[in-house]
């Protein structure tokens, strides 16, 4: 119910909020009484003392200003001053300006519609204390006008300006349902499904499945799938999840995967399951798990216990107690020396003894641990370096792993124990960065921003630092090349036109090193 993107903008009326001084026109529409705000220190057609107030930073007589340029009230009607002076007052939280800058945004007055914004304006509003808005959009709803419907709908589920009461704040979302909303209408369906009431929900999911809604189009599979407030039909459930994956639902996708890799009414098959896994694996946390866990235990792929760490540490915040219990479960298996041999290498400093696991875990046929022995033994840290064998070793491995190929950049370039070849470097570079190693992909965003090694490319550098920001794995240097990029104004990037608030964003940001969490709490 907080997805409100796509509020109906079904109003046709202008509120003008105030403060409870004001005088009210008598309210004799479809529509709320208009609220004038004056000063009462000052005349009325005293324009240009409060003018001098607004300019002052007197937040009334900013908002004052507002009210009479979008009257056209003692100076020429304009929106868009009207919209500047109430935005000057909405900075210091002036509970009518901030309720007038909603309606601005709610209709398109003085600035580009936006319903998003409009309903943050609104929600500040009530919180400083305009309970009249409450009220103005309560004797609209009643009116059944759908965006005040919806805007009440938030305020009592989540207690804006009103005691929060969920009951109520379903009326009003079951108002805006019938009365043709359709994505009042989804939300209204879910809450059934989380109330234990699909026979309520999946009319509603099919109805708006014939519309071509992609996630009413996976309930219905779902839902069908099991039989849940409606016949079920494994048939008709197929083709349910499979129109909604065609369409990119990532949830779908994950269905998918489970009803192959349990063989839920189909022919069981491990491969297809872990490909569906895979296409979900980048919007739902599920997957990822499942993901890893074929990895781990090479099911339906082969062995990969670098890929599986990788999953695992993308959701390790939330299942960090799930994490442990497959490590001490079998404290003495290969993946959990292989965690731990990771663990004493990059967080311990304690190489020998990694190695010592990693050699072990090679004489075992493991080729995770092959690859990280020679990792270990290209690290000029190491006492025992032998960067020619370890190149050797990676070679091997590099066709098939990522890690192995992104390590083997790293001495092409550098001409470390092979002949320098920085093509076959970049090659390998970006092999390891389309395979989601994080650190190829920091290297290669940097390399194309400095055109190191190859011409700048900021459009492709924007690509991948998008990529680490969706993973969650933007490191400083790479949000503060990101906000370069930002300021670049680089096609690339989405909400260029909100640009300046992401850079706040990114120069705020608190990176976490994901893997170094999943490390430490795998203590062995």
């Amino acid at each position: 119910m907080k997805n409100i993107q796509n509020f109906l903008m079904a109003a046709c009326t202008v509120l003008i909020f105030s403060t409870p001084a004001c005088a009210h026109k008598k309210n004799t529409k479809n529509s709320p009484a208009v609220n004038q705000e004056v000063r009462q220190d000052v005349p009325a057609d005293s324009v240009a003392q409060v003018r001098k107030m607004a300019e002052a930073g007197d937040a009334a007589s900013q908002n004052t200003l507002g009210v009479w340029y979008y009257n056209g009230q003692n100076v020429k009607k304009s929106y868009s001053d009207a919209f500047k002076w109430w935005e000057k007052a909405a900075r210091q939280n002036h509970p009518s300006a901030l309720g007038n800058l909603g309606m601005c945004y709610q209709y398109g007055r003085g600035v580009e519609k936006d319903s998003v914004k409009a309903v943050s304006y609104y929600e500040m509003s009530i919180k400083k204390g305009n309970r009249s808005l409450v009220d103005e959009h309560a004797e609209l709803a009643k009116k059944k006008n759908l965006f005040s419907a919806r805007l009440l709908s938030e305020c009592y589920l989540t207690g804006i300006g009103v005691k929060a009461d969920p009951a109520k704040s379903i009326d009003y979302l079951r108002l805006c349902a019938d009365n043709g909303d359709d994505n009042s209408a989804y939300e209204l369906a879910l809450y059934y499904i989380n109330n234990e009431k699909a026979d309520k929900a999946y009319p509603i999911f099919e109805r708006l499945a014939k519309k071509g809604n992609v996630g009413a189009i996976y309930y219905c599979g779902w839902l069908r799938l099991q039989g849940r407030g409606v016949a079920q039909d494994k048939n008709l459930a197929m083709d349910y999840l499979q129109r909604a994956d065609s369409m990119g639902f990532a949830a779908a996708a994950y269905r998918l995967g489970e009803i192959y890799m349990k063989g839920n009414g189909v022919s069981k098959d491990e491969k297809k399951a872990v490909e569906y896994y895979k296409k979900a694996a980048g919007e739902y946390a599920q997957a990822k798990w499942d993901l890893a866990e074929c990895y781990r235990k090479g099911i339906g792929t082969d062995t990969d216990f670098y890929a599986a760490t990788l999953l695992y540490s993308d959701v390790i915040l939330a299942r960090e107690k799930d994490f442990k219990g497959i490590i001490n479960a079998d404290s003495k298996g290969a993946f959990s020396q292989y965690i731990k041999g990771l663990r004493l290498y990059s967080l311990a400093g304690e190489k020998q003894k990694a190695m010592d696991i990693f050699t072990q875990l090679r004489k075992n046929k493991v080729n995770d641990g092959a690859i990280m022995e020679a990792v270990v033994m290209a690290d000029p840290a190491y006492e025992k370096c032998n960067v020619k064998k370890a190149a050797k070793t990676l070679s091997k491995y590099a066709s098939k792993s990522v890690l192995a190929a992104y390590h083997l950049s790293r001495l092409y370039e550098q001409g470390n124990g092979v002949k320098k070849n920085p093509e076959q470097a970049l090659s390998l570079l970006r092999k390891a960065a389309e395979g989601d190693v994080p650190e190829a992909q920091s290297l290669l965003a940097s390399r194309l921003m400095k055109g190191d090694g190859m011409p700048s490319d900021y459009t492709e550098a924007a690509k991948w630092y998008l990529k680490l920001e969706a993973a969650k794995r933007l490191t400083g240097d790479d949000a503060a090349n990101l906000i370069k990029l930002y300021k670049m104004k680089i096609a690339q990037l989405p909400d260029l036109n909100k640009a300046e608030q992401r850079i706040q964003q990114l120069e705020k940001l608190h990176t976490t090193d994901k893997l170094a969490y999943l490390l430490k709490s795998a203590k062995l």
